[in-house]
Parts: C-alpha cells; structure tokens; sequence
C-alpha cells in the first residue's frame, strides 16, 4: 500500500471534524495504511456461504421479549430495588443525565 502524507491525514481529520496532534498525525502516517491493508485482506478473503449461514442462525434470540406476570408483590419489588420512588424502580440514566437529578 502507498504512503500517506500528513497533508492527507489532516485532509481526512478536518473531513471527519478530529483535532490531531502532531504525534497523532505521524503515527497515522504509519497506521492507516496497515489498516487499509488489512481491511483490504478482509475484502479479498474466500469464505464459504455455507459459513456465513452458520454464523447468522447463531444470532437467532434465545427466548422471545415477552412481559410475564409475576407473584411479587409491590413491597417486597421494593424491598429488593435498590431505588424505589412512585411504585417505580429507579435505574442509572443510559443517555445523559436523567430528569430528576
């Protein structure tokens, strides 16, 4: 694979909107084009299809996302939750901060 130039890694930060550093600039010099050499193995390899069939029947879902009852009652849901408020359980915000906080 051919080199790449710190002009073109700086072409491509500003594209995809990244602030380098020096260093990080010349390690990409070096980096990038193992990268793309790899990747470009990737793409050449010869796989069976029989393969790739095995490896998408193994993703199926183990158990289908149903709701089921439960014999708990709503004290003893509470008694086990580690933060209760308004007959709700209150779990850590997954995207940012929650509402309440």
């Amino acid at each position: 694979m051919s080199e790449i130039s710190v002009t073109e890694i700086e072409r491509l930060a500003a594209l995809v909107r990244l602030e380098l550093t020096e260093a990080e600039k010349q390690n990409l010099t070096t980096d990038l084009p193992k990268i793309l050499n790899f990747v470009e193995q990737l793409r050449l390899a010869k796989l069976e299809s029989d393969s790739l069939d095995k490896e998408v029947l193994a993703l199926e879902d183990l158990r289908s996302d149903e709701v089921s009852e439960t014999n708990l009652s709503l004290g003893e849901i509470e008694k086990l939750a580690p933060q209760f408020k308004n007959d709700q359980v209150i779990v850590p915000a997954v995207f940012g901060e929650s509402e309440d906080e």
